[in-house]
């Protein structure tokens, strides 16, 4: 965990801003603090023909990127910090990375 970690949460102190607070339900090993790979922003992407509405996403997503659209789930890509944990946890399989 960053610096200043407590109970979960991850917080990048390096900076006086901005300051990234994530709050994971488990320990992430793949967690991006600056939400890049390479110089590349990842976001979930939502395969709309597999998703099938149970809405396990919205549940589980640590900075509530995900909500419903037409019982479809749609992720706010600004919000989305790469965390992964929709793409684990889907059901359906219907979440990858981009």
């Amino acid at each position: 965990m960053g610096a200043g970690s407590t109970c979960g949460h991850i917080h990048d102190e390096r900076g006086s801003w901005p300051l990234i607070v994530v709050c994971i339900s488990k320990p992430i090993s793949h967690l991006f603090l600056n939400n890049t790979i390479g110089g590349i922003q990842l976001v979930a992407v939502i395969d709309k023909e597999k998703c099938t509405g149970c809405e396990t996403c919205v549940d589980i997503c640590p900075t509530a990127a995900i909500s419903m659209n037409d019982e479809k789930a749609v992720v706010d890509a600004d919000t989305c910090v790469d965390c992964e944990t929709c793409v684990d946890e889907c059901p359906a399989e219907a979440i990858h990375m981009e």
